[in-house]
């Protein structure tokens, strides 16, 4: 029903997908910011309650398309990711 890859590439400019030139972890995929940034709001959740609850709940990671094997975006990264969205 959402048209997730329409919505990341709208964001495209904004996160791109490539690593980072000056160092540091390639940023994560843009649809899965999306989708932890809605359960966030949708559930009230503050950041790091955003780190922990995919590690506890199975239906957060299934919402967004998280593999059991990878860990959560840490609670930094959806910080920085709703900072470049306001900018």
């Amino acid at each position: 029903m959402i048209p997730w890859d329409e919505l990341a590439a709208a964001l495209e400019d904004v996160y791109p997908k490539r690593a980072r030139q000056d160092g540091g972890r390639p940023h994560r995929p843009v649809v899965l910011m999306i989708k932890c940034l809605l359960l966030q709001k949708w559930f009230n959740l503050s950041d790091p309650q955003l780190d922990e609850m995919p590690r506890d709940r199975i239906s957060f990671r299934r919402f967004a398309s998280l593999p059991f094997e990878d860990a959560p975006p840490d609670e930094t990264t959806p910080v920085v990711f709703r900072r470049r969205l306001r900018r």
